[in-house]
């Protein structure tokens, strides 16, 4: 029989979800807030630990996450860069954030990696178009492109 305590965490959409004391020690944000719960006011374990920067959707891949890092030891398997390969942009940019504000560290390396690798697949051009950066569209010297131009002065 498994005693391995288990807590509760709601999303800033009223998610709640379980995870143990093993996954939530994955999180030092988390770890942290459980430690101090238990120290000051136990009672309050009983209802779920508030996320307000992280939505249901981004947490169940959290969680997830988590659960994968427990039972599977990421030194001889694949599974986290399969785990990031099928996420969109977006699920990868809220992934990273809750990872973040969660302090995740497994997340945070991992997901490293993953955005260098999309990083390298993609052309200067598209490069430049998802960072936003003014005056790109021309890249090879249209009527777009930026000029800088650097003044010298002499002494």
């Amino acid at each position: 029989m498994n005693s391995e305590k288990v807590y509760k965490v709601e999303t800033s959409d009223k998610q709640v979800f379980e995870m143990n004391s093993e996954d939530i020690s994955q999180s030092i944000t988390l770890s942290e807030q459980v430690d101090d719960l238990e120290d000051r006011h136990p009672h309050l374990l009983l209802e779920p630990i508030q996320i307000p920067n992280v939505n249901g959707e981004i947490m169940q891949l959290v969680v997830k996450w988590c659960y994968f890092s427990r039972v599977d030891c990421p030194n001889t398997s694949r599974w986290c860069a399969d785990f990031l390969k099928i996420l969109t942009k977006n699920e990868l940019n809220g992934f990273i954030s809750a990872a973040d504000e969660l302090i995740i560290p497994s997340i945070i390396h991992e997901t490293k990696y993953e955005m260098m690798r999309r990083v390298e697949s993609m052309t200067p051009g598209l490069i430049q178009s998802c960072l936003e950066i003014p005056g790109t569209s021309g890249l090879n010297g249209g009527p777009n492109k930026s000029k800088i131009m650097v003044k010298y002065r002499r002494k």
